[in-house]
């Protein structure tokens, strides 16, 4: 990660914006003849699902601070929230979309062939926004920042995200696991729950966006964690399947805490330092990406389902307390000036 973010910091936003979704495009139609790729690498599946999954996951996880970057950049003074919210939507779209295709065609092109399908979208994704990118010359006259930014003003941020991190891989891994392990939920259901998230998404976006201008950082932060403790301890405690699907639909749509999260760094923070310490906020929010399935799985096998979701109730927690140190009227800090370079 930290390779990826210092390409981040010497790559124009648009034109690495497009080569991130060439690469997961690519990465992601692979899975589609991973057997060959296994023949190629000695016989090994494991192996080829590694290459492959580190593949595509270099391509989004470079992709994912250049989403918060770009909307920040063109979004007027005061409407920060309601431009994030409507990226959430636009994406909501995706989302929605993608999911009808797979209800439709999942028992057709089976998992291959959606692969394929994902791949193709991406590509065609990417040049657009290359597209995009070339005629807008605001873009080219942006200054390139060049640093991953650690800075001790903005170690709410951090400490923020790094809790949505943890959150979020239990949500990812755990919360779907127990729909289909622990109550017999198939594929279509999952994907059925999937499709009514992304049409909540993109009715609600907007509205959480504007949300987050209208009452404010701290509130809106403190509000979710709140609601998102009482649904970990929901996972952990209900054993009504329905409750569940339930749960799992109001657990994605407290996402207004990103947004939030985007908007305060935003208020703080001068431009310069805002794409190198999304960058590093990327970094921090995946750190828990390799020990929370491990730790939680462990703990699963070991203890049962209910202390993992406690766990995620007690991150909720960690992060509502730290959401009282937000100060988003905090005067903004001066930037880092660059050291002068030696001469020739």
């Amino acid at each position: 990660m930290v390779a990826v973010s210092a390409l981040v910091m010497v790559v124009a936003a648009p034109r690495l914006s497009t080569i991130c979704l060439l690469v997961m495009g690519v990465g992601l139609a692979a899975y589609a003849w991973i057997t060959d790729i296994a023949t190629l690498l000695g016989g090994s599946a494991i192996m080829a699902l590694i290459v492959t999954s580190v593949f595509w996951s270099i391509g989004f996880h470079t992709w994912a601070p250049l989403q918060g970057t770009l909307a920040l950049r063109y979004a007027p003074s005061g409407e920060t929230g309601r431009w994030l919210g409507w990226l959430r939507t636009t994406s909501g779209v995706g989302h929605m979309a993608m999911m009808g295709v797979a209800l439709l065609l999942i028992r057709v092109i089976e998992y291959e062939g959606m692969f394929i399908v994902a791949g193709a979208l991406l590509v065609v994704g990417a040049m657009l926004v290359g597209l995009a990118g070339k005629g807008d010359s605001t873009v080219v006259e942006q200054p390139r920042e060049r640093r991953i930014l650690f800075r001790k003003r903005y170690n709410v941020y951090y400490l923020l995200i790094f809790l949505q991190g943890a959150r979020k891989q239990i949500f990812l891994m755990f919360a779907v696991w127990l729909l289909v392990k622990g109550h017999g939920a198939v594929r279509e259901t999952i994907l059925i729950l999937m499709l009514i998230n992304q049409v909540l998404n993109l009715l609600l976006a907007p509205t959480m966006g504007k949300v987050v201008d209208r009452y404010g950082e701290r509130l809106t932060l403190s509000v979710s964690f709140v609601l998102l403790a009482l649904v970990f301890l929901g996972y952990a405690f209900v054993p009504q399947t329905n409750a569940l699907y339930v749960l799992y639909v109001i657990d994605h749509l407290l996402f207004v805490g990103g947004i939030a999260m985007t908007t305060y760094l935003n208020k703080i923070a001068p431009r310069e330092d805002i794409r190198p310490t999304l960058t590093m906020g990327v970094t921090l929010n995946h750190i828990p990406s390799v020990l929370v399935p491990l730790i939680g799985g462990l703990m699963w096998i070991k203890l049962g389902h209910t202390v993992v979701f406690v766990g995620g109730a007690a991150f909720a927690t960690m992060s509502l307390i730290v959401a009282q140190w937000v100060r988003p009227d905090a005067p903004i800090a001066a930037p880092i000036q660059a050291e002068a370079e030696p001469a020739d």
